[in-house]
């Protein structure tokens, strides 16, 4: 046991050095971090926000079912999700939820008695079966998940050893030995609850302290291979669901890590899973073989409500779950704590500086996007002049830099108004020869001449190569149906979301284009196009 524990130890270090290293320079705050449309939380009773003075047992899985000052709400609300579903549910591990995301996985016979015990029955394998399409249909549609699970994992293996100590299983147990002894110890003492006490009362009277931590850090470690299966094939599950979400970790931290056997005593029982979580943490941290495709929050150091001394527990009776379990979840401050570790993982949005562009703006995000992905700048370090009409030498160069700016060199164009000085004359010559601008006659390009939007749209036409659009309508009056010079390319830019006109049945076509519609277009533009 000396040998385990020192080589533990040493995990517990490396696994502290590691999560120190991967901290990021520049940590996601509630106020910089990215938006996500939606987001899903996959957990225990801990995501659930159990203890959480709105906390309500029983609340099920579903959208928006968020317990105020969880983290799962302080991340949903900073990440601002149009919707937010939740997935988690008191007693879920590993083998449960790999059950609900893969079609061939036996529930171990473990976890398919105790997560009812523990849940007053609650769940069961045909609930479980029932969920799957649920889980599936959620997951695949989350922008951002969150998941936390392992610690019933511990849990259950710690129940186990308590049991065997105390006798009431045979050394060479088997698993279903061990069920059918459970059952029938809860039968004849009337209560999980009872038996419980009646545990703990055996191993204060019979000073088994030490060997009991002996047999909870064995049962732990014995547990550890079936976690990292577990989790490997959970994770699989997820990114064959949906390849693109984005997944934060998040990490174990030791509910019971101030928890002694007696209040005088001064033998910790908690702190002897230290080495064990450490473990589980540093696995899905760096050495899960997916662990470079998410993102790992380390929440070791989440508070958690004051603990009991196990003897404590002699005086509970039926209380005694809803102490225990009151005990080791996080306070308001832990999920406070908690949701900052995770958003500090999250990636940050650069802050614009125009002091033009208000949040609330309908371009916003228009104009974000175009700045971020380097497509318009400002006209100056703090204002982007939203409302200015965009010039023609203005979109040539917005759409030369959606084509990555390629090289000019040998082209020409036929322009007696762009000198080769002017500012916009690689793009001018780029757009012409792309084919995506013509001139205005007469060898003239009109630079500085304002852009309408049909004449916008219909450069974005081209641009996408001037698509069939046989059979395609468009509900704009002000069209006149096909005789309009431009009418393909507002059609096609009505039904690939690039525009939906200034009303419901008006798109002014003669109308100049501002810079911010341009940035909200060409946004919409390469959103259709991904």
């Amino acid at each position: 046991m000396r040998h385990t524990a020192r080589k533990l130890l040493c995990l517990v270090l490396a696994a502290g050095m590691l999560l120190a290293l991967g901290a990021g320079a520049f940590a996601a705050t509630a106020d910089n971090v990215q938006h996500y449309d939606t987001y899903a939380f996959i957990g225990d009773s801990i995501a659930a926000g159990h203890s959480l003075p709105g906390y309500t047992s029983g609340a099920g899985i579903g959208d928006d079912i968020l317990v105020e000052d969880s983290y799962a709400q302080i991340v949903s609300d900073a990440v601002t999700a149009d919707k937010t579903i939740c997935l988690s549910m008191s007693g879920l591990n590993t083998a449960a939820l790999r059950f609900l995301l893969e079609d061939d996985f036996v529930m171990d016979a473990t976890t398919q008695m105790l997560i009812p015990m523990l849940t007053n029955g609650a769940y069961d394998a045909t609930t479980y079966a029932a969920m799957r399409e649920e889980y599936r249909t959620a997951i695949a549609q989350t922008d951002l998940l969150t998941i936390g699970v392992g610690s019933n994992d511990l849990m259950y293996a710690t129940m186990i050893s308590l049991f065997k100590l105390v006798g009431a299983f045979p050394s060479n147990y088997t698993e279903n030995q061990i069920l059918a002894l459970l059952e029938q110890q809860i039968e004849k003492c009337g209560s999980a609850s009872k038996l419980f006490e009646q545990l703990v009362s055996t191993l204060v009277s019979l000073d088994k302290a030490a060997q009991m931590l002996q047999e909870m850090a064995q049962s732990m470690m014995d547990t550890y291979s079936a976690f990292k299966q577990n989790w490997d094939a959970i994770i699989g599950e997820i990114y064959a669901l949906n390849p693109d979400v984005e997944i934060v970790v998040v990490g174990l931290y030791n509910p019971m890590r101030d928890m002694k056997l007696t209040k005088d005593g001064n033998l910790s029982l908690g702190h002897v899973a230290d080495p064990v979580i450490a473990q589980y943490n540093l696995y899905t941290s760096k050495l899960s073989p997916n662990a470079a495709r998410y993102r790992f929050a380390n929440c070791w150091d989440a508070e958690v409500y004051e603990c009991f001394a196990l003897e404590d527990a002699l005086n509970f009776g039926e209380d005694f779950f809803t102490t225990i379990t009151h005990c080791v979840h996080p306070t308001v401050a832990g999920h406070r704590y908690m949701a900052e570790q995770i958003l500090s993982v999250l990636p940050t949005v650069k802050q614009m500086s125009f002091v033009d562009v208000p949040q609330n703006a309908w371009y916003y995000d228009g104009v974000y996007y175009a700045w971020t992905n380097g497509l318009m700048q400002g006209m100056s370090e703090h204002l982007f002049v939203p409302d200015e009409i965009a010039s023609r030498a203005q979109i040539a160069a917005v759409l030369n830099r959606m084509a990555g700016s390629p090289d000019v060199s040998g082209m020409t164009e036929p322009f007696t108004d762009v000198s080769d000085s002017f500012w916009g004359h690689d793009a001018i010559v780029w757009a012409y020869n792309a084919g995506v601008v013509k001139g205005m006659g007469n060898n003239l390009f009109a630079p500085l001449a304002p852009v309408s939007r049909a004449q916008f749209v219909t450069m974005l036409y081209r641009n996408a190569g001037s698509p069939d659009v046989s059979g395609q309508t468009e509900p704009f009056i002000d069209v006149a149906n096909d005789l309009h010079w431009a009418y393909d390319a507002i059609v096609w830019a009505y039904n690939n979301d690039v525009t939906s006109g200034v009303t419901a049945h008006t798109f002014v076509p003669a109308g100049p284009v501002t810079r911010a519609q341009i940035a909200v277009l060409t946004a919409r533009y390469l959103g259709a196009q991904a």
